[in-house]
Order: structure tokens, then sequence, then C-alpha cells
């Protein structure tokens, strides 16, 4: 394929997607072969029963790969995609500084703490953070900038997420959680704050003591 030209940053951004897509389809897979030497009449309905919501999630996640081929031959560079793909603070600053307040969505309809959360872009989290960005907004599959953080083993944001409201039982459109998408992709660091009970609490008291100091 040849490629348009674009920043740098941002193809590496959709291989490494691709490469989190190919891992949980080569999971789904194989867990549906298994299913599928199942022997005996008890054997072959249960496998039935278990196969069709792995069928499902193939197909999502056919559907998320062609999603990804699609943004790779016709890439969206808009202004701030641009800079948020390639960890430009300046650039985002400057590109939130024209309005009043920043806006909730790119123009592709993703939140903005969506792409540095999953990508370890703790100072762009930082400063949309401190620009009342929303961390409870969801991209097209229901996932939070919790989730993303999770998906990308990103503690130190995860915990910033947290203190800034984020919700740790939140769901994707799928009805995955923020532990599922840890587990799914190996982010002990986050399992391990979720887990931590008195950590949680913490963050939780030192959100309510920075609204209070708002409110003053």
């Amino acid at each position: 394929m040849v490629r348009q030209n674009g920043p740098e940053g941002y193809y590496e951004g959709i291989s490494r997607r691709r490469n989190v897509l190919q891992a949980q389809w080569m999971k789904a897979a194989g867990r549906l072969l298994k299913l599928g030497e199942r022997k005996g009449g008890r054997g072959k309905r249960e496998a039935h029963r278990r196969s069709k919501p792995l069928m499902q999630q193939l197909t999502k996640l056919d559907d998320r790969r062609r999603a990804l081929d699609e943004l790779e031959a016709h890439p969206p560079f808009e202004p701030l995609i641009r800079a948020l793909f390639c960890a430009r603070l300046g650039d985002v600053m400057k590109l939130c500084r024209d309005g009043k307040d920043i806006p909730k969505f790119n123009r592709m309809r993703i939140p903005l703490l969506a792409q540095p959360s999953y990508a370890g872009d703790e100072e762009i989290v930082d400063y949309l953070l401190s620009r009342g960005a929303d961390v409870h907004l969801t991209d097209a599959d229901g996932k939070t900038a919790l989730a993303l953080a999770a998906m990308g083993n990103n503690a130190g944001i995860f915990k910033k997420l947290l203190q800034a409201g984020a919700d740790p039982r939140a769901k994707s459109a799928s009805g995955e959680t923020i532990r599922d998408f840890a587990r799914k992709c190996g982010s002990e660091e986050v399992l391990e704050i979720l887990d931590d009970r008195k950590l949680l609490a913490s963050l939780k008291q030192g959100r309510k003591q920075n609204e209070r100091g708002r409110v003053v």
C-alpha cells in the first residue's frame, strides 16, 4: 500500500492498534477451535452455546481492523488529530487555545483524552484535564479514557483519570469492564491499582478535595 504523506507517529499508532486487534482475534479464534474439538452430545451443545459470542467477537474485531485499514489508506489529517497522535503538547495547547472551552471530541468524534491515555502521553493528559476535559466520554466502542489507559498499562495516567473522576466500574458497549481490558492486555500495574482499595479510596478523596478547592 502506498501511504500518503502524514505526520510521524500516525502510522505507528495504527500499527499498534492493529497488533492489539490481531492478538485479540487470535485468542478468540483459538478458543473457538478448541470448542470445535469437543465430542459427545453434551459437549457439542455446550460448545455451540459458547461459540456464538466468540463468533460475534470475531466479527467485531474484523470490522475494527477494516476501519483501521480505511484510516491507513485515507488518513484524516485534521490538525488536532495530528497533534494528539504525534504527542505534540505545544500544538495541542495552541489548537485548544482558540476557543474558551476545549472541544469534547475531535472531528472524528473521538474524545480528546482517548489517544494520549492509550499512548501514555502524560503531559497531554495533564493539560487536557487542567482544561476540564470530560473523563466520562466514550469512543465508538463505548470505551472511556480510563479503559484505554488500562489497555496501554499506563498506570500514572490511570491514577490521574481516577482522581479526575473517571468511573472504574464503567463498561464498554459490549459489556466489558475496565478490569476485563486490563486482563486482556496484560496490564499488571493497572490490575494492582484496581485491587488496592486504599489507593482507590485515597484517589477518590483527592478528587473531592480538588472539587472543594474549585468551589472555593
